[in-house]
């Protein structure tokens, strides 16, 4: 669904963003409105409100349709950019103080659909989330829990499942007066294979490594290798490695290689476990079968220290595993360590690595799925 609310601009000007989103559900966590910075945008009059509200020139004629609109200026989505405006739900407001409800720009931003101001909640969007931290937001909040439904932080809402809620929303906004447009549009929308229910996009904690502490000597071990084709080692491969960002290596799932990380339930303190040998100096426990039931009981303390250390819920991702496969083979580090090897494999695969890499490095958001099925729905909308 997507909805068109009126956001008031704070301060400077009595006057209303038209902000649109095809999620209702997120708009309690609503923290910013993107613009496009060379967007043309006016500031139109709504004849039935009075009221003032700025939407893209190019959408102008279609939301006149509805309603009675009168362009009173022109301008760029860049002088847009920086002003405040008061949040549209109550939750939140605090946000503020790190930055929260204020209007962004980003060259995604389109007029193809909308009107062209686009409501951003980071924890439930990769595009909104990237936005955000390259203006210098780190405001954040997720009111929804692991199972879907929201959480007490917004006590109108608490209790029902995020999709569920979507009327409610609306129905909130129409009666604060916050609610400019609504319409009913058919889109596709990721839908679990097995059960056909709808899945959420949702930010969570996760474990990266540091991939861009070791760009300089990934490089320099790439000038070592032999590559054929040639042009794969400075160009696919060697683009890849020069651009290459910080890995999310950990899932929150139950299947899977445990996370070897420790962490003191006290202190916060953590511990990374290297080894087979380690893990018994530390717990004196020396299991056979490394899957995490047998694992996750293992714990630990350090002497004059508080807290008892226990392993992290996450599991590893599997592609961690795969690319440990060849060193595993060798046992390496702890034996073979001066082997070398040869490796063969297609001449698509770089490309396959760079897509993988990409998709798990892109940000904190996880989506509940095994595979997603894309459907045809039909659904409410409103725009903000």
């Amino acid at each position: 669904s997507s909805a068109n609310l009126n956001i008031t601009v704070m301060a400077d000007e009595d006057a209303w963003l038209a902000a649109w989103t095809t999620t209702p559900w997120t708009l309690p966590s609503n923290l910013a409105v993107c613009v496009g910075p060379d967007i043309d945008y006016v500031r139109a009059k709504d004849g039935a409100t009075g009221r003032t509200l700025y939407l893209a020139k190019e959408r102008l004629q279609a939301y006149s349709a509805r309603h009675d609109l009168t362009p009173l200026a022109e301008l760029k989505g860049q002088e847009l950019a920086g002003r405040r405006y008061e949040p549209l739900f109550p939750y939140f407001k605090e946000e503020a103080r790190r930055g929260a409800f204020v209007v962004v720009t980003d060259g995604y931003v389109t007029t193809t659909e909308g009107t062209g101001l686009v409501h951003q909640a980071p924890a439930f969007g990769e595009d909104d989330l990237r936005v955000l931290r390259e203006h210098g937001i780190d405001a954040l909040v997720s009111p929804v829990g692991m199972d879907g439904v929201f959480t007490d932080a917004v006590p109108h809402f608490a209790g029902q499942f995020v999709k569920d809620a979507d009327a409610d929303i609306i129905a909130w906004l129409k009666a604060a007066g916050a609610l400019f447009d609504q319409a009913v549009v058919e889109h596709s929308y990721p839908h679990c294979w097995r059960s056909d229910a709808p899945l959420i996009y949702r930010a969570v904690p996760s474990w990266f490594v540091a991939v861009t502490r070791l760009v300089d000597a990934m490089l320099a071990a790439n000038e070592q290798v032999r590559w054929v084709p040639a042009h794969i080692k400075h160009g696919r491969f060697g683009n890849w490695l020069a651009a290459a960002r910080d890995w999310a290596i950990s899932r929150n799932r139950v299947w899977g290689t445990p996370l070897p990380i420790w962490r003191n339930d006290v202190t916060g303190a953590h511990v990374c476990i290297g080894s087979l040998a380690e893990l018994k100096r530390l717990t004196g426990a020396e299991p056979t079968d490394l899957h995490r039931e047998f694992v996750d009981p293992l714990t630990f303390r350090k002497p004059g220290e508080p807290g008892v250390y226990r392993r992290v819920e996450e599991v590893l991702d599997c592609w961690f595993e795969s690319g440990a496969m060849p060193y595993a083979s060798l046992h390496y580090p702890f034996e073979n360590r001066r082997s070398s090897s040869a490796a063969s494999r297609p001449s698509s695969s770089p490309r396959g690595w760079t897509k993988r890499a990409a998709g798990s490095t892109r940000s904190r958001c996880w989506r509940w799925r095994s595979r997603t099925a894309r459907r045809s729905r039909t659904s409410s909308s409103t725009a903000s």
